[in-house]
């Protein structure tokens, strides 16, 4: 059973507890992405953290999207794609993907990821060591420069 949120805050402010109130039912006042989840909808920006977590999620994402077949999900996470990428991802070349992260660095609006990454491909196995470079965009997400992409010599990704 659900207790509606202002029955929980009005229970937790009589201990002290309440925080601050949300229009969900299902987020307790004491959450802590309670002011997220505000900024949210009350149609606030929210602003990523620009940190190496950050820029590694985006190199994942890409991957993500091209495992799926969906070239707008990882254009959104690239910068400079040609347009022979998005054709060739519809195609779900790749069955799988593993990757791990090394030195990822941060400077500004720029990034650099080093991944170790493993695909399954139709044809086979391939696994690469690379450099990712990656910038920030006007609405301060990591996006890959697909150049640092078409580096790995994958199919996936046409020079």
């Amino acid at each position: 059973m659900k207790i509606p949120a202002v029955i929980a805050a009005a229970a937790l402010g009589l201990f002290g507890l309440a925080k601050a109130q949300t229009a969900y039912v299902d987020v307790p006042s004491c959450h802590w992405a309670v002011a997220a989840i505000n900024m949210v909808s009350a149609g606030d920006k929210v602003t990523p953290a620009q940190n190496a977590s950050t820029a590694q999620n985006a190199v994942r994402q890409v991957f993500e999207g091209i495992q799926c077949g969906d070239a707008a999900w990882a254009g959104k996470f690239i910068v400079d794609a040609p347009n022979s990428f998005a054709s060739l991802v519809s195609s779900k070349p790749v069955r799988g993907f593993q990757m791990t992260f090394g030195r990822t660095s941060v400077s500004g609006d720029n990034a650099s990821v080093v991944v170790n990454l493993t695909l399954t491909l139709a044809s086979g196995v391939q696994k690469r060591t690379a450099t990712l470079n990656l910038s920030s965009d006007a609405k301060a997400a990591w996006r890959v420069n697909y150049a640092s992409l078409a580096a790995l010599n994958l199919a996936v990704f046409p020079k």
